[in-house]
């Protein structure tokens, strides 16, 4: 087991929720590039099952927080950047997302 300090594991939970919220939304609008959103989808929730310490008894990874994490901050900004990406969702979210993301993967970083 990973042992993690204490603000990346709430950081990345919160990165991982928004990301699986913003994922949400963009499925629900027609043009909110549905292919993006399935790997948002899976790599969010794969965050929060590595951050998430309650959850690892039923469901683990062996994938590093940090690499979930510069993955999901790529998709986020592809997805900020795709033009028929932004209908699909709301955009203030995905910033949102992307900042709290951008958080975990510098403390991650740092943490090494």
């Amino acid at each position: 087991m990973i042992v993690l300090p204490v603000g990346i594991p709430v950081l990345a939970v919160a990165g991982g929720v928004l990301a699986v919220v913003d994922a949400g939304f963009r499925f629900r609008k027609a043009g909110g590039g549905a292919a993006l959103a399935v790997l948002e989808l899976v790599l969010g929730l794969l965050l929060v099952v590595a951050s998430f310490q309650p959850v690892q008894q039923f469901v683990s990874t062996t994938i590093p927080v940090l690499y979930l994490a510069v993955v999901l901050e790529v998709v986020l900004v592809v997805l900020l950047l795709v033009k028929g990406s932004r209908k699909g969702g709301l955009i203030w979210l995905t910033v949102l997302a992307i900042l709290v993301n951008g958080a975990t993967a510098v403390l991650a970083v740092l943490h090494r």
